[in-house]
């Protein structure tokens, strides 16, 4: 698969049930988060990455790789919420914006 027309979604909720803000917890000196946008950035061009959250502190560092954010609806941001419905949210959402896209690769 060509990484042409190729989306990455970062999925980070806020609050993960068992370890509270894990993805700005420090791993190794940076954030969580900051791994996951790192490997996507030696793979695509930051603005075919795309951090998919509901905290407004995740976005500030996203915005920092200048990598592209989402703010997903708070009802998609619960324990029992599968990526799956993330993802098919965040597709409509590309197609109302007028984002071309082939294949979206997420993260986990």
């Amino acid at each position: 698969m060509s990484l042409k027309n190729c989306i990455v979604v970062i999925p980070a909720r806020k609050n993960s049930k068992r370890i509270k803000g894990k993805n700005l917890r420090d791993l190794n000196g940076k954030p969580l988060i900051a791994h996951s946008i790192e490997y996507a950035l030696n793979y695509l061009d930051p603005e075919n990455i795309w951090v998919n959250t509901d905290d407004d502190l995740i976005i500030d560092l996203a915005k920092k790789y200048k990598v592209s954010t989402y703010k997903r609806p708070n009802g998609l941001a619960k324990d029992e919420t599968l990526t799956n419905e993330v993802v098919i949210d965040f597709s409509e959402y590309l197609v109302r914006q007028g984002i071309k896209f082939k294949n979206i690769i997420t993260t986990e």
